[in-house]
């Protein structure tokens, strides 16, 4: 056995392959082989070499001669096998020990040992014109461990005269405690599957359609001016609003959905009156996780009012999550001041803030 450093980025940049050329009525192949043996079969010599087991899968007896195994695509005749004849469904155990023992009445060794840390394993036909075994490369081995390919498919069909079923709880139902023994019965409360069954699940259903997760959601805010609390902002009326104080220098509103929810948007609109449209300015929405960090940050929403003439201003601001990932975040909801919350979206918390403006 041979082993020698690698360089890490093989661990992840490398490719195994088995290349198996179509048999001929006269093939061999190399059926297993072991390149890390420590303890399980020593040579005549009582050493514990590598070792290649070379197979003949074919009826009629093969005389190996001129055959050759290698460690080297570009030396194709490496270690070329003596006169030796394996029987039709014969297996030959030969030593890659590097002792290059070729006598055919004697124990079999190549001139070359193999790689624990993975290379380059074939059996060559004796004219070089086709390799039936050919590993290019083998991946990293273990110790006393073989490798090698199956060499027979058998397939036993189990559920091909059955009809299965499925069941789907509802509320929190689990299914019946026997109901992965041979002898349950199912009621009418599973479902009966395709013929002949299969095991999975369905991904056809249809997603449920959006919902305003803010309006069962508990509100509040930085600062509260007059009576203009914070549970105004995601009562679902659009007249209704919130309002921070005046004063309140670092204004934001936040609304917990209480758990983690999907949340595919966030829409801060502005109150329905027709007053003070300029004040949706400067906004940042934020989500955040249970622990209330930040899992996302939106850019500054309308900044400086740009676009409007004062007192206009936008009706509403929105944010779609799906346009920064796949995954929506688990957060809160918060946001800022005057305006109601929706949203869609996977997500626990959102948060949005406004500066101070005169």
């Amino acid at each position: 056995m041979r082993t020698t450093p690698m360089p890490l980025l093989l661990h992840f940049a490398a490719a195994f392959s088995l290349t198996a050329s179509p048999l001929a009525a006269q093939d061999v192949i190399i059926s297993e082989f072991m390149a890390d043996n420590v303890t399980e079969l020593a040579d005549v010599d009582g050493q514990f070499a590598d070792w290649i087991e070379v197979e003949n899968p074919g009826a009629l007896p093969l005389n190996l001669e001129n055959w050759s195994l290698t460690d080297d695509p570009l030396v194709p005749g490496k270690w070329r096998f003596p006169a030796v004849v394996l029987p039709g469904g014969g297996r030959l155990v030969v030593f890659a020990s590097s002792k290059n023992r070729r006598d055919p009445t004697k124990q079999l060794h190549t001139n070359f040992a193999l790689e624990s840390n993975g290379g380059y394993l074939a059996i060559v036909r004796p004219d070089g014109s086709l390799r039936p075994s050919e590993w290019n490369p083998y991946p990293p081995q273990r110790e006393d461990i073989s490798f090698g390919v199956a060499q027979d498919v058998v397939s036993q069909p189990l559920l091909n005269t059955s009809v299965g079923g499925a069941f789907v709880p509802t509320s929190g139902q689990a299914p019946p405690q026997a109901w992965n023994q041979p002898g349950f019965i199912p009621d009418a409360s599973w479902n009966p599957t395709s013929f002949p069954p299969g095991i999975g699940f369905d991904t056809t259903a249809p997603a449920p359609p959006p919902s305003n997760l803010a309006r069962s959601g508990i509100a509040v805010q930085s600062t509260t001016q007059a009576a203009f609390n914070a549970n105004l902002a995601n009562d679902g009326l659009l007249n209704n609003f919130s309002h921070t104080a005046t004063a309140d220098a670092a204004p934001f509103w936040n609304v917990d959905l209480g758990s983690g929810a999907m949340v595919s948007s966030i829409t801060v609109r502005n109150r329905g009156d027709n007053c003070c449209g300029s004040r949706l300015r400067d906004i940042t929405i934020e989500v955040l996780d249970d622990a209330l960090n930040p899992v996302f940050t939106s850019a500054l929403l309308n900044p400086e009012n740009t676009g409007f003439v004062y007192p206009a201003g936008p009706a509403s601001l929105s944010v779609d999550h799906r346009r920064y990932d796949t995954r929506p975040p688990c957060a809160r909801i918060t946001e800022s001041r005057p305006g109601s919350l929706r949203n869609s979206r996977p997500g626990r918390h959102q948060r949005a803030e406004c500066p101070l403006h005169g």
